[in-house]
């Protein structure tokens, strides 16, 4: 059991930063661009029924991953607290304080920020829709990415990065 929990909960850690890592780059910079690029290329749409459909393309998907980045969250704490007795401890409250903040800003995109664009939205109201979602892209990017980027190194850092072989000495060595 001494070996078997914290490898658990490094794996629950890798995985779940994995997915929500990969999840944030596949929709932010291949769904989203991809959508918007076939659709408004279609013959057959006006510019504005092209970016109606891609922005309920991008936005279906975003709120499905918004499920997922809060499971993601729940796992990144619970992987985190299992650790805390076998791990390095300051590493570890680092990276439960930076899963608390991530999970935070996807509770603000997913339980505010959305609905809020899709209020707006529904009303018409394009400059408050524009203002809301640019604030979910930056906080997107500007939160959340660098944020999963350091809670990665951190968790390199708390399960020991192999050190690099040295480089060999041009010195003649003394025996």
């Amino acid at each position: 059991m001494k070996f078997l929990l914290p490898t658990l909960a490094r794996w629950l850690h890798s995985v779940a930063l994995s997915v929500w890592l990969g999840g944030l780059l596949a929709i932010g910079a291949l769904v989203a661009p991809k959508a918007f690029a076939v659709l408004r290329g279609s013959p057959l749409l006006t510019l504005t029924q092209a970016n109606t459909l891609a922005g309920h393309v991008v936005g279906d998907s975003l709120a499905l991953f918004a499920i997922v980045t809060y499971g993601c969250g729940a796992l990144l704490l619970l992987s985190n607290f299992l650790l805390l007795p076998y791990a390095n401890r300051p590493l570890v409250i680092r990276s439960l304080l930076i899963s608390a903040l991530l999970l935070g800003s996807a509770l603000l995109l997913g339980l505010v920020l959305t609905p809020a664009m899709d209020a707006a939205r529904i009303k018409g109201d394009l400059p408050t829709f524009d203002r809301f979602h640019h604030l979910y892209e930056r906080t997107s990017t500007l939160v959340q990415f660098p944020l999963l980027l350091l809670l990665a190194w951190i968790g390199a850092l708390r399960d020991g990065l192999p050190s690099f072989p040295s480089a060999p000495s041009a010195a003649p060595r003394r025996q």
